[in-house]
């Protein structure tokens, strides 16, 4: 996941019928959502999902980025 602390992130997406969204992430946004769900899921499954979207910074972005080995369930926290 990776969290905007300043700059612009574009959110480019493919949807059916050929059209394409965009949108444009700003500070305090966030990408990585499909990680949110699949660290949650019970089994716990080892295969990343896929983010259906490109994202590409047009200007000096600064992001906080958490990875999939942070997001993983633990048995305890101490």
């Amino acid at each position: 996941m990776v969290f905007i602390v300043r700059g612009h992130i574009k959110r480019t997406q493919s949807l059916s019928k050929g059209k394409i969204a965009t949108s444009i992430l700003e500070p305090g946004g966030f990408l990585g959502d499909e990680l949110l769900s699949w660290c949650l899921r019970r089994p716990f499954l080892d295969r990343l999902p896929a983010s259906s979207a490109t994202f590409t910074c047009n200007e000096y972005t600064e992001a906080f980025g958490l990875n999939a080995g942070d997001l993983r369930p633990h048995d305890h926290l101490e």
